[in-house]
């Protein structure tokens, strides 16, 4: 791709694949045109001016902060923004993750916090929905405080030192963001964020669901998928939940695996012989995970004490609701590690995939 239109072209085909549907009128078109200069890296982004033909002193050596009311569109526009450049390969690749989700997180794994506060310091990153506060509040040995406010100073530390984007979506004004957290906050966004609001109706209803594919007018339930059909899911999800992160983590050393899809690719990789263990690495792999998926329970504090105890037990004798959280975090520490040593080259891990489900269907 070269030109802008090629650029935009390629924005609408993913815009689609996040909203059905997605439309640019008066009220996105602006915002439309910046995300696709941004990723560019087009130095007319720098020149842009708002509706009011107003300077909007961007720069694209600083991150973007979305705001405006629900439904006008901030996190489909940066989840678009993030498939193109994971599809592009670009350095610009960032990850995804919300302010509660990583308060969530956090307290879940007490020992881990350092790794967390390092991983949400480090590379570029996507915030959304900052704001949240009542979802955000943690505490780390009796000293309570937001994530959000810990997100922004962290990102700002980084941004600092190594330049590394930082991308934020939020429902409030500045002046919302400054009486939310501080002065302090609002002031370091708006030094590492180009600051675009977002203003109109609630796009939400303008969003339509996702369409069903069917061969004819007569439902065929019982229809069994054919060996082509297993192959093509097969290969699309490994495709899309790993090559393409492992691609983008060969280059930038950004990890990108969907945290909900780990184990699912564990198990893939497992079934092709990608990840071979022995029974000894498995049972030590196995204790670690169980002492891990304790210490993250005990660390709950949104639960009832009640349903910690049982659950804490659950695990400890090893039930088989304790065993399946156990397996599936010995699962995401193998994975993690496979990932991690880069033990190939990202063409060489697409082409060994793809010929081995192909070999291997129908199990």
């Amino acid at each position: 791709m070269k030109t802008y239109q090629d650029y935009k072209d390629f924005f609408m085909k993913k815009a689609n694949t996040v909203v059905n549907g997605f439309v640019v009128d008066k009220e996105n078109d602006l915002e439309v045109e910046l995300a696709v200069l941004y990723m560019m890296r087009d130095k007319k982004f720098e020149e842009m001016t708002d509706r009011d033909s107003k300077p909007m002193n961007l720069c694209l050596d600083r991150g973007i902060c979305l705001l405006g009311s629900v439904g006008t569109g901030k996190t489909e526009l940066m989840r678009t923004m993030q498939r193109c450049l994971l599809e592009l390969k670009s350095p610009m690749a960032f990850q995804w993750t919300t302010p509660w989700q990583q308060a969530n997180f956090w307290q879940e794994n007490s020992r881990n916090r350092r790794e967390i506060s390092r991983a949400i310091k480090n590379g570029d990153w996507m915030f959304d929905e900052l704001g949240m506060k009542e979802h955000e509040k943690v505490s780390d040995y009796g000293r309570q405080f937001y994530m959000g406010e810990l997100i922004v100073h962290e990102s700002y530390e980084n941004f600092r030192a190594t330049g590394a984007f930082k991308h934020f979506t939020t429902n409030l004004t500045l002046k919302q963001v400054a009486s939310e957290y501080t002065d302090r906050v609002k002031s370091r966004i708006e030094r590492m964020c180009n600051i675009i609001p977002m203003i109109g109706k609630d796009r939400s209803k303008m969003v339509k669901p996702k369409e069903r594919q069917f061969e004819d007018s007569h439902f065929k339930v019982n229809r069994e998928p054919s060996e082509q059909d297993r192959i093509k899911i097969k290969i699309d999800f490994m495709e899309e939940c790993f090559i393409k992160p492992y691609e983008v983590f060969v280059e930038t050393e950004n990890y990108l695996l969907p945290q909900s899809h780990e184990p699912y690719i564990y198990d893939e990789l497992e079934k092709l012989n990608m990840i071979c263990l022995s029974k000894n690495e498995k049972t030590q792999i196995y204790q670690k995970a169980k002492q891990e998926v304790l210490d993250e329970t005990r660390r709950k504090f949104f639960i009832k004490e009640t349903d910690k105890r049982n659950e804490i037990k659950s695990i400890e004798e090893e039930t088989d609701k304790g065993k399946e959280k156990i397996i599936a975090k010995s699962k995401v520490i193998v994975l993690r590690t496979f990932v991690k040593d880069k033990k190939y080259k990202a063409d060489q891990m697409r082409d060994m995939i793809y010929k081995k489900i192909k070999d291997t269907i129908p199990y």
